[in-house]
């Protein structure tokens, strides 16, 4: 029976692949898109304040912004940032994003970009 941490660093492993594999399929969709992108957006959640906070701290050093704010019966922590996911750093910044979420106690919950359609 694995026990309460192997199973942490599973799921953190998991995590962390399937985040980059889907790097993979939303940058080839951008491409449609190009200048019409807005910063990237990067989803947390903690199970209680206390982590929410303390991983806001944290990403400060690392974002543009970092607004924390309660979604249901969870803490939402959300960040903003100029890069663009097809640079040559983006994976390690991903791998670095989850590792600072799980140091934390947190949950690095995945990525977006808002697209401007009036363009």
């Amino acid at each position: 029976m694995l026990s309460k941490i192997e199973k942490a660093i599973k799921r953190f492993e998991k995590d962390l692949k399937t985040k980059l594999q889907a790097k993979n399929h939303f940058t080839s969709l951008l491409s449609r898109f190009e200048g019409r992108r807005d910063l990237l957006e990067l989803f947390f959640y903690a199970d209680n304040i206390t982590d929410a906070q303390n991983l806001r701290l944290e990403l400060n050093d690392n974002l543009d912004s970092v607004e924390v704010s309660n979604s249901h019966k969870k803490w939402l922590i959300f960040g903003q940032i100029d890069m663009n996911p097809e640079s040559s750093d983006f994976d390690s910044f991903v791998e670095k994003m989850t590792v600072i979420a799980f140091e934390q106690n947190c949950v690095f919950d995945g990525w977006g970009i808002g697209i401007h359609l009036d363009k």
